[in-house]
């Protein structure tokens, strides 16, 4: 059978060039627990909370149930509700609740209201309270990342991978926008290690062309078993004969023969040439 397959195949195309594929302005948010709260009702609009007063500096002792309320606006945010949220925000912080969270959570108000200088004052504001505050740092980076400050964005998201725990689902914001960041910096290789742990907690978080171009980037360093991981995900997504020949002879490569030819047999029996 091998010596079939490899007589048989041995004049295929090699590898199709994924590797220019661009992330374009992709960046995630580090969101709140919940974001399909119903909008909390109120008088208030974004051009008036633009025109609040600024936050005194007296810090009064925070109120009973602030801590509560505070839960519950994180639960309830929403891009429709972010002008209503930021209001009750505003009177939290003013009665005391002055923590990272809440700072975190205004700053969110702010980047759902596309007023990204506000939010990356809020933000800055949290992580002098709580240096890792990971939302924080998520969100920092990524609105830094969309400006295009990559070299201010990525310590932020390397630090912030530091505050939460590897491989869970909450981490997948601050991977993402790392891997955007690397891919933008021309590190295809971070770009594609960042690619394949973030595929491992989620396969489908990522758009499949995301997904070819890090599996090109591994296979040209060599880690046929990781790219192979990606292929193989991706055969089973996509009638894409390219992505078939791609790992068959990864495959191939790899030692995996009776894997590989039964592969090379499927794209025989497709009719591809």
């Amino acid at each position: 059978a091998v010596a079939f397959y490899r007589q048989a195949y041995v004049l295929l195309r090699g590898r199709a060039d994924q590797g220019n594929t661009q992330w374009g302005a992709l960046s995630q948010l580090a969101l709140p627990d919940r974001t399909s709260g119903q909008p909390i009702i109120g008088p208030t609009s974004p051009q008036q909370s633009s025109q609040q007063q600024p936050f005194s500096s007296v810090t009064p002792k925070p109120t009973l149930g602030s801590a509560e309320r505070l839960v519950a606006l994180r639960e309830k945010l929403t891009g429709a509700n972010a002008a209503a949220v930021e209001q009750e925000l505003r009177q939290l912080i003013t009665a005391g609740n002055r923590g990272a969270d809440s700072f975190g959570l205004f700053g969110m108000c702010q980047l759902l209201q596309n007023r990204p200088e506000e939010a990356e004052r809020a933000f800055r504001e949290a992580l002098k309270l709580d240096p890792g505050h990971y939302r924080s740092l998520v969100n920092l980076g990524g609105l830094l990342l969309k400006g295009g400050r990559l070299q201010e964005a990525v310590p932020l998201l390397e630090n912030s991978l530091q505050h939460t725990r590897q491989g869970s689902p909450e981490s997948l914001a601050a991977l993402t926008n790392l891997a955007v960041a690397q891919s933008q910096l021309g590190r295809s290789i971070e770009a594609a290690q960042l690619v394949l742990r973030i595929f491992r907690i989620k396969p489908d978080h990522l758009q499949p062309d995301k997904l070819v171009t890090a599996a090109t980037s591994l296979e040209e360093m060599g880690d046929d078993p990781a790219a192979i991981e990606l292929l193989q995900y991706l055969r089973s997504r996509l009638r894409d004969p390219g992505i078939n020949r791609r790992l068959a002879e990864a495959l191939e490569r790899f030692g995996d023969y009776q894997q590989a030819a039964l592969v090379y047999r499927e794209l025989a029996g497709s009719g591809t040439p």
